[in-house]
């Protein structure tokens, strides 16, 4: 499954799969994904494949979900059932950082404080990497994008120096303020 689709195979819509061959394909489908998403229940599995309607695959009277089908599944499992933790381990960060750079604390992780979620603009191209990133390692967007961004504050000695309490001058508009001599 991990050539493209081949040309000579028979691909029939999964809504007109027989239910042998819809189980066929689905056993098929987890038995090769599994081994990244253990914890998944069969429901989970069947709601999936009900929700994605991928194509089928038919070799000798067996179907299998065409691996552009089992793209779509692993990215419809990162998005409805996101892991906290990768499946493999992840490299220690002082070896997977540049020569000479510090080693770098890894983000907070379940059950440490989090602050709410805020929406950045980020180029496309940044995003894409992103996702391939996090599909790749099985590791969540959010984990990573912390990951990074953690690394990144490490390279400036301002990220440690506390904000200071807002005054009233503070709060007016940039044009409004007076001049500092």
């Amino acid at each position: 499954m991990d050539s493209p689709l081949a040309p000579d195979l028979p691909l029939i819509p999964c809504a007109q799969a027989s239910p042998a061959q819809l189980t066929q394909a689905l056993l098929s489908a987890r038995q090769v994904l599994r081994p990244y998403y253990p914890a998944l229940t069969w429901p989970q599995w069947h709601q999936a494949f009900k929700h994605l309607q991928p194509l089928l695959q038919l070799d000798a009277n067996q179907a299998t979900a065409t691996s552009e089908g089992l793209t779509d599944l692993a990215r419809y499992f990162e998005d409805q059932h996101p892991f906290s933790a990768p499946l493999a381990p992840l490299p220690p960060a002082s070896t997977a950082a540049p020569l000479g750079a510090a080693a770098v604390p890894l983000p907070p992780q379940a059950g440490q404080r989090r602050e709410k979620k805020q929406t950045y603009t980020f180029c496309t191209d940044v995003l894409e990497s992103l996702s391939r990133a996090s599909f790749w390692r099985r590791e969540s967007k959010s984990a990573l994008v912390n990951r990074a961004l953690t690394q990144l504050l490490e390279r400036y000695p301002e990220s440690c120096v506390p904000i200071p309490a807002q005054t009233s001058l503070d709060l007016l508009p940039l044009a409004k303020r007076p001049a500092v001599q």
